[in-house]
């Protein structure tokens, strides 16, 4: 098909046909119309009749015949014939219709844009049979400069014409084609949207959690059937402000939870929240999440929305309370026995002499093992309790430190250790020197114990105008990062220390932890495996 029909097929020759072909079939039908009523007499001369016949079967031809099938180029016939046409009819007519010659526009206009740029031969060829057909008609020449002007300006403004609308076709084409192409790239982009549009409505109906997207202007845009059914049993619709219920309490399980306190009214005031474990539904028939959220911003910093993720850890909140209340009781259960031995040996060893009669060695061993277990006793009932109660006063850090490394000297001696201190300077804090002098006990034990014989265990203290840190290093077995990440976790143990059948229970660290943050400070672990441990507690100022 030509250029202005790229698709071939039988509608693209009819479209052809109406655009091109039809206004001049029906130019040259009300010519003949006006030849027959005010002009019947040359319908006797064969010239007209054929051209009038000429113009009938290209319309024809370009109507019936299956150029789809052909080449483009062959449909170039019909603006050829109809140009052989109006040569003829302008030939006879020219003295009576001189616009005869006027329907060879038609033609011209479809040679130029329809066809590539060389077909413009076609069309001064055509305009140029159409002027001297005359003269080859008489059997004569021009004969004046007038007549030899009439024969080169016809054909020099169809060049002009099909040079002009050829030039204007080919930009034309060319932004259709930008358009097409402009249009592929889109249909592409919608069809990659919808399948990131399906994955992610896949993902949100699969994924085992409560997934809510909130828009910039804090409306609900996305949400899985998970999230809704979390919301519901909070008493509150996530889609329905204020975006909280009054069945949502604290890790307690009893504490009511304020409706703007609540994560969703929390997440999409700004706060990023992390791990939040709360409770949700009526006593009895409650379930444990753990919520996360974030905002989502555009790579100019531009707000898209907030995400908030919830996951139901009720077994996993259920087992742990179950382990504090198993260890809180079986920790009361082994104070009591523990104290009563201590009691009774305190008894014996009143009134009865040990020494004398050789006994003195067991009843200290018995002594000394009877105060570690109830010291570990105590330990775990601190852990299981879940609560770390310090009683806040103005206290000298660094004194607490020199106490610590002056305690636990003559432990690091025995072991053939070298314990230093390093205390830049002192400050007064508001904190409780009993358990931070716990804490400090802690991580040099700790750190004597896993160090080498003949290495050095430095503790250190400094401070600055927003926070002061207490460091303790060793050079022992350290830690890889999932090592480090496990250490303040309650009982956990490295598979190092288990190996090695090094003493302890796995919660000197998390009694630690519990400590600094109950000073509002944090505990930073910097550790190499093979290459020692650096443990800092960050307290404020």
């Amino acid at each position: 098909m030509p250029l202005l029909e790229p698709q071939p097929s039988l509608r693209g020759r009819f479209r052809v046909f109406y655009r091109t072909q039809l206004p001049f079939a029906l130019g040259v039908f009300g010519l003949f119309i006006a030849v027959v009523v005010i002009l019947p007499y040359t319908l006797n001369v064969p010239i007209l009749l054929t051209g009038f016949g000429i113009a009938g079967l290209a319309t024809l031809a370009a109507l019936v015949v299956p150029w789809e099938k052909f080449n483009a180029h062959w449909m170039l016939v019909v603006p050829a014939l109809d140009l052989v046409a109006v040569a003829f009819m302008r030939d006879i007519l020219l003295p009576f219709v001189p616009s005869t010659g006027l329907l060879c526009v038609f033609p011209l206009l479809w040679i130029a844009y329809g066809f590539r740029s060389w077909a413009a031969v076609v069309a001064v060829a055509g305009t140029l049979f159409i002027v001297v057909f005359p003269f080859f008609a008489t059997g004569g020449l021009p004969r004046t400069p007038l007549e030899w002007l009439n024969i080169v300006m016809l054909p020099a403004i169809a060049m002009g014409i099909t040079a002009t609308v050829n030039v204007a076709a080919a930009q034309l084409r060319r932004a259709q084609a930008a358009v097409a192409a402009r249009g592929r790239e889109v249909n592409r982009t919608l069809r990659r949207s919808q399948d990131a549009e399906a994955l992610s409505t896949a993902i949100l109906e699969t994924v085992n959690a409560g997934v809510a997207f909130y828009d910039a202007e804090g409306k609900l845009s996305r949400s899985n059937p998970r999230a809704a059914e979390m919301t519901e049993r909070s008493g509150f619709r996530a889609d329905v402000p204020p975006y909280a219920g009054p069945e949502a309490r604290e890790a307690d399980r009893v504490t009511l939870i304020p409706l703007d306190q609540q994560v969703i009214p929390r997440a999409l005031r700004g706060d990023l929240i992390k791990n939040h474990l709360e409770w949700l539904g009526p006593e009895g028939d409650q379930i444990a999440i753990l919520v996360t959220s974030d905002q989502v911003r555009r790579p100019n910093g531009e707000l898209l929305g907030t995400v908030v993720v919830g996951h139901d850890v009720t077994a996993l909140a259920e087992a742990v309370n179950l382990r504090e209340e198993f260890l809180a009781t079986v920790s009361h259960e082994l104070r009591t026995p523990l104290a009563s031995i201590l009691g009774f040996l305190e008894l014996v060893e009143e009134e009865i002499d040990t020494e004398a009669l050789g006994v003195d060695e067991y009843t200290a061993v018995i002594r000394r093992n009877a105060e570690e277990l109830l010291r570990r006793v105590t330990e775990l009932l601190s852990v299981s309790d879940g609560r770390m109660t310090t009683f806040l006063t103005d206290i000298s850090p660094a004194e607490v430190v020199r106490q610590s490394v002056h305690k636990l000297g003559p432990m690091a001696r025995s072991k053939d250790i070298r314990l230093t201190q390093t205390v830049a300077g002192d400050i007064r804090l508001q904190g409780d020197a009993h358990r931070l002098e716990q804490a400090i006990d802690n991580l040099i034990s700790n750190a004597v114990k896993y160090s080498p014989a003949g290495s050095i265990v430095r503790v250190g203290f400094a401070f600055d105008d927003a926070e002061a840190r207490i460091t303790v290093s060793d050079d022992g077995r350290g830690m890889n990062r999932e090592e480090v990440r496990q250490s303040t976790e309650k009982f956990y143990r490295a598979q190092g220390v288990r190996d090695d059948a090094v003493q302890g229970v796995g919660i000197g660290l998390s009694i630690v932890k519990a400590i600094v943050e109950s000073h509002g400070g944090r505990i930073d672990i910097e550790s190499t495996p093979g290459r020692g441990t650096t443990v800092a507690l960050v307290l404020p100022r």
